[in-house]
């Protein structure tokens, strides 16, 4: 009796892993058997789902959901046996879709009282999702709000708008509605405009008349009302009347400072305007001097330039000093008193405390009330660490996020994209933790910090980013895949501890795995701030995919890319990316991985030469231009930057620009000192490198009379303007005339070099300076030759103008290098220092301005880059004095196109 045993179908592959919405196949035979009836079956017994098929051996499930995973069984029916014989279980894991949640732009901005404001929110991949946007406190939208297709528009933007926004929309695949981030709108209350006074100071005689205006421009029916700063109350003959104080005999006791307060009948808070100042001859006999300050108060953040006035009423010419907490205390570091006033240039948190003024006179010490400073630190960013970090598929990683000095910020990760962290990634108290990192976790993620109080906005991190690399052989599928056949085969028993080493991650190699990529060049070398560009490809591999890597399992460094078609580069490269790279090329058929030989990058130090200054020693009189000139041997393009000696700050009227020009148009005692010039590279991260110091001596002013009046001859010599300031391209023009008429035996010279600048016109007494330099700025002396006189005999007085030339104020540009992820927004900012009214206006320098780009206060924003928005892009503004278009320094925008 022959009995034939039924053979074991084969199932491959034993196992998948899909995500939500996707199809898969498992494929079922028996060897030698091609007419066995096949059928597939869950091993629960539940019957297949709709959408999974079965033909000719081979099960699909399409459009997987999470009710199809489980395990599945092959059912083979054989003609010569009467049972059917079973396979091993297939095993299908179906990955949920995790939720797209809407993302906002801009995550937060504040914006006047009136002004428009607007933000956008949308569904990254799913155009036509119906959003909705509502105040997260549950309260109604304003008046002049609008809702439309995402887009939520403030026409007047009001204090009652002020707070969080949420947009949301519904999923398709059902439950609760996906909201965003909140999105932070901020108002900044309407400044009323200030009450003008007429005139600011005055000074009379006792007894004499006085007499000060107030009034609100553009409100006429202004309610008005004047009150002596110190609080007293006013003189028996002073009147307020309508906006008019007057006094009809002043006297000595109604010296001192008056307030005027507006108040809009119209509503709104009452305004003070800057006090006046009212002076009278004389102080009462007996007394010691009584001192008045402005303000009382102040507050400033730190590094803001703060002062105070000191003054006694009545007096004009005073001996004043100033003390820090105590008559006789120091006054801090780099604070300073230029007659009554103090002044703080930067004002720090050491600075903060009382000041008082003093004054003595026969009578006694006077003293000032103490007017006291604040100095508050500003909001900080908070600060992450690490900013990158690269591991492992199954590793930990995690990322700590504070701010300095405060911890009681609320602090809270999101997804660089404003989206909320992936399911399973937990934090806790500023620490992001990934207690087994996935590659999908692979991305950018931003730290927000909130303050508790609500008095400042909320603040971002810059970006960390995590990268997860692919396991080389996944350990349990590799044993599942394998164990079936080994343990059927027991003469197999090395092949036994074959697989499971391969389960415990051995790095084995299998023969039908990936080939290895090709790559050029194999060595490179080169110096630093060098670009480069390296190739991989892969002959044998179809559509392969290609990612490089360090060969010590670092991260690449900042500023390397890599392109889809295989290709690393950089514009810049660093010290710090020299070693080894590998190039992998995935089989997207077979999922098999290869890598290449590693390439072998060296990059040469660059000499980092000390920069030099030319003269390391100037002496000028005060007021003469001076200029220092700082440079780097053999590079031209060095960023460099001047400060005072200890890394303070430039003096007020001091400019530098990026090319290492230090110009002081008119030199004063203050000036003198030492001067230092830095090479700083932002790329690099190196120190800056510091030049020797540089000298400037100022001299006191020479006499303005160069030479003994002329014998037998005196004329009365008038120069107009004094004094001018221009602009560089601008032109200057000075008239000197000798009792009151033109003349052409004026003649004018400069008072150092003694001659006209090449350049310089001059004609009866008129000079002309076309087309300005810095060289040009001085002191220029007019004198009149008798034309009488002996030839020998030498000029008479001169009379001396001053000419000062600025530079063009140049746009400042943040930030100067961007990489911006593909169909991201894309910002730069673009400002004129001291100048917040400037008109500023955008232009791509090589290429095609992009057609969506928004423009608005100096901001220029792309909703969604592209590749072709790549490029450098440069701001200009108009000079009004010279009439021509200055321009910043370019802003790279860099694109990282999606792989």
């Amino acid at each position: 009796l022959l009995v034939s045993t039924a053979r074991e179908p084969v199932v491959n592959p034993p196992q998948q892993t899909i995500d939500e919405g996707s199809s898969a196949r498992f494929q079922c035979y028996v060897p030698g058997d091609p007419s066995a009836q096949i059928s597939w079956h869950r091993q629960d017994g539940a019957p297949l789902g709709a959408d999974v098929s079965e033909s000719n051996g081979m099960l699909t499930i399409t459009n997987a959901q999470a009710s199809d995973a489980g395990a599945y069984v092959c059912h083979a029916q054989q003609a010569h046996t009467t049972q059917p014989a079973l396979s091993s279980p297939v095993y299908l894991n179906v990955n949920p879709q995790q939720s797209v949640h809407p993302v906002v732009d801009p995550p937060s901005q504040s914006v006047d009282e009136g002004s428009p404001a607007r933000f956008r929110c949308y569904v990254p991949g799913n155009p036509s999702a119906q959003l909705s946007w509502r105040k997260e406190d549950g309260s109604a939208l304003g008046y002049d709000v609008t809702d439309s297709q995402g887009m939520l528009s403030f026409s007047r933007a009001s204090p009652s708008d002020a707070g969080a926004y949420i947009c949301s929309f519904q999923d398709p695949h059902g439950g609760a509605p996906v909201q965003s981030s909140p999105a932070y709108l901020g108002i900044n209350p309407r400044r009323p405009s200030n009450p003008v006074v007429e005139p600011p100071s005055q000074t009379v005689d006792d007894g004499d008349h006085a007499k000060f205006r107030c009034f609100l421009p553009g409100v006429p029916d202004a309610q008005i009302t004047w009150r002596k700063m110190d609080g007293s109350q006013l003189g028996p003959d002073v009147s307020d009347n309508r906006g008019m104080l007057t006094f009809q005999r002043a006297q000595s006791s109604d010296a001192g400072a008056y307030i005027c307060t507006a108040q809009d009948s119209r509503g709104g808070h009452p305004v003070d305007a800057p006090p006046a100042y009212l002076n009278t001859f004389g102080i009462s006999a007996g007394t010691a001097p009584a001192l008045m300050i402005d303000p009382s108060s102040q507050t400033v953040n730190e590094n803001e330039p703060a002062q105070f006035k000191c003054w006694v009423p009545g007096v004009l010419a005073c001996e004043l000093t100033w003390h820090h907490e105590y008559i006789g205390g120091p006054l801090p570091y780099g604070v300073y008193q230029s007659g009554g006033i103090l002044k703080i240039p930067r004002a720090q948190l050491h600075d903060a405390g009382n000041y008082i003024c003093t004054a003595s006179n026969q009578y006694g010490i006077g003293q000032s009330p103490p007017a006291h400073l604040t100095v508050n630190r500003p909001p900080q960013a908070p600060r992450v660490d690490p900013p990158e970090i690269t591991v492992n598929d199954g590793d930990p990683a995690r990322f700590r996020c504070w701010v300095p000095g405060d911890p009681s910020a609320k602090l809270e990760w999101h997804l660089r994209t404003g989206e909320p962290l992936p399911q399973g990634v937990q934090e806790n108290e500023g620490i992001l933790n990934f207690q087994s990192a996935r590659q999908h976790h692979s991305n950018g993620y931003v730290c927000t910090a909130t303050d508790p109080d609500g008095r400042n906005p909320p603040m971002q991190s810059s970006e960390v980013r995590l990268n997860v690399r692919k396991r080389m052989f996944p350990p349990d599928s590799l044993q599942e895949a394998f164990m079936p056949f080994v343990t059927q085969l027991p003469i197999l028993h090395p092949f036994t501890t074959f697989s499971k080493n391969l389960a415990i991650g051995s790095n084995f190699a299998i023969d039908n795995q990936a080939k290895a990529p090709s790559v050029e060049p194999a060595t490179l070398t080169v110096n630093e701030g060098d670009s480069i560009e390296i190739r991989c490809w892969s002959d044998e591999i179809e559509d392969a995919e290609l990612h490089w890597r360090r060969a010590d399992g670092d991260p690449l460094g900042y500023g390397i890319s890599e392109a889809r078609d295989g290709t690393l580069s950089t514009d810049k490269v660093r010290l710090a990316d020299a070693g080894e790279y590998i190039c992998s090329a995935t089989d997207p058929q077979t999922e098999h991985t290869a890598d290449s030989e590693p390439v072998q990058l060296n990059v040469g130090s660059e000499t980092n030469e000390r920069p030099e200054i030319d003269p390391p020693e100037l002496i000028v009189n005060e007021g003469d231009p001076a200029q220092f000139r700082c440079f780097v041997h053999g590079n031209p393009h060095a960023q460099l930057r001047w400060s005072r000696e200890g890394d303070e700050p430039l003096p007020h009227g001091v400019s530098a620009n990026g090319d290492g020009q230090l110009y002081i148009p008119n030199s004063r005692h203050s000036d003198a000192g030492t001067y230092v010039c830095s090479q700083i590279d932002p790329h690099r991260g190196h120190q800056p490198i510091d030049s020797t110091s540089a000298t400037l001596v100022v001299h006191a002013p020479r006499p303005r009379v160069e030479h003994p009046p002329a014998h037998g001859f005196e004329a009365a010599l008038e120069v107009d303007p004094l004094e001018q300031t221009v602009a560089v391209g601008q032109a200057a023009q000075i008239t000197c005339t000798v009792d009151g008429e033109a003349s052409d035996h004026l003649k004018w010279h400069k008072l150092v070099e003694h001659h006209l600048p090449d350049h310089a016109q001059q004609s009866n007494g008129v000079l002309l300076i076309h087309n300005i330099q810095q060289a040009d700025a001085g002191e220029y002396v007019c004198t009149y030759v008798d034309p009488h006189a002996h030839p020998d005999t030498p000029p008479g007085q001169g009379v001396t103008a001053r000419i000062n030339v600025e530079m063009p104020v140049i746009p400042i540009v943040d930030p100067h290098e961007q990489t911006v992820p593909e169909n991201h927004p894309t910002r730069i900012r673009c400002w004129v220092p001291g100048n917040p009214a400037a008109s500023l206006s955008w232009r791509k320098h090589d290429g095609t301005f992009p057609s969506e780009v928004e423009e608005r206060d100096g901001m220029l924003h792309i909703p969604r880059t592209t590749p072709h928005d790549a490029g450098h892009y440069i701001c200009s503004t108009h000079d009004p004095r010279t009439g021509s278009s200055v321009d910043s320094l370019p802003a790279r925008v860099i694109v990282e196109q999606r792989m």
